[in-house]
């Protein structure tokens, strides 16, 4: 399904009502990857647009849980926060930067930030998170409000505790190198 088209996903719907009759769960994670919940992780290096989009994804999604009650006790909306997970975003990027920015001489740590977090390792695949989020948001007496899964989630528990300052210096320092 492609998540950018009204169409793609109202054929999917419509697939799914006829194959089995109703839509149970729906996740919202279209490109959105996610090491934490946004108020409590600091941002990366050369994530901005990114960070933003989760900020923008976890309020709507506090919204929703609130908002989806005075429709039915039986709506449920989850906050998925996964981290680590294998996507193809990196392995398809052919990100550049216009000959006159002012970031163009870090173009190699951009280019290496989307690709750190795909090494073996640092991510898990995404058919394992998938049924691990199957698992959760199905289980017997509800789903969770929040549930965070994938690889380094506990690094990121443990950045959040740390000084803001020294984390946010830290990151900088490993994943903006200018390279000649």
């Amino acid at each position: 399904m492609d998540v950018t088209s009204d169409e793609s996903v109202r054929k999917a719907v419509n697939h799914v009502i006829k194959e089995v009759g109703r839509v149970d769960v729906v996740v919202a994670n279209g490109g959105i990857p996610c090491h934490g919940p946004v108020l409590d992780i600091p941002t990366t290096p050369w994530s901005g647009l990114y960070s933003a989009i989760k900020a923008v994804a976890y309020a709507i999604t506090k919204t929703l849980q609130m908002e989806a009650k005075v429709l039915s006790s039986n709506i449920h909306v989850v906050l998925v926060v996964p981290a680590g997970i294998k996507f193809n975003i990196a392995d398809n990027s052919t990100f550049q930067l216009p000959e006159t920015s002012l970031y163009k001489a870090y173009l190699p740590s951009i280019a290496a930030r989307l690709r750190v977090s795909q090494q073996p390792g640092a991510c898990m695949p995404a058919t394992t998170f998938a049924k691990a989020v199957a698992q959760a948001t199905l289980r017997k007496g509800g789903p969770p409000r929040e549930f965070t899964y994938g690889a380094q989630t506990r690094l990121f528990t443990v950045l959040k505790w740390l000084p803001k300052g020294f984390v946010l210096w830290y990151l900088w320092r490993r994943m903006s190198q200018v390279k000649s």
